[in-house]
């Protein structure tokens, strides 16, 4: 199940192929309309950055996934370009983006009982294997255009 408050994107997948397996619903991450445990697995990309209360999305996402299910989420980078969305914040305005760091979400998601499986970062060009295999998570994490995690909901 495809879930997206935006009607125009609930469209596109449809497009793309609905079927027995496959479907599209708007909803929104913060008030999902299912039944408490009803997934096995999630996955979430580029999804929690652009809710106002990520850690009720997170909720929201830990209540329907089943005990011992796998959440798979990946948050933007640091310096991915859909961030240039949050910049007028600066200047007091209300955005889209809510800034929250691949850093910042592994720990909500600690802090909310799931655990971390696994990660991996999609780079931004010039990273090589080489420079990340000495830096710690953290800055391997500052490097990406997007951190993916593999959740386990405990």
């Amino acid at each position: 199940v495809g879930v997206d408050l935006s009607e125009v994107m609930i469209q596109k997948g449809k497009e793309r192929g609905e079927g027995p397996n496959l479907s599209f619903i708007k909803g929104d991450l913060s008030a999902l309309p299912f039944e408490n445990e009803q997934f096995e697995s999630i996955m979430a990309i580029n999804s929690l950055e652009w809710t106002e209360e990520p850690l009720r999305a997170l909720n929201e996402i830990k209540r329907v996934l089943k005990k011992d299910g796998y959440a798979c989420i990946a948050i933007l980078g640091p310096t991915a370009k859909p961030r240039e969305n949050s910049y007028p914040r600066l200047y007091g305005k209300d955005v889209v983006c809510n800034t929250m760091m691949p850093w910042e979400f592994e720990q909500l998601a600690k802090e909310q009982g799931f655990k971390v499986v696994d990660g991996i970062g999609v780079y931004k060009r010039g990273v090589n294997e080489k420079m990340l295999g000495q830096l710690p998570t953290e800055l391997q994490q500052s490097l990406t255009f997007l951190w993916v995690f593999m959740l386990k909901n405990v």
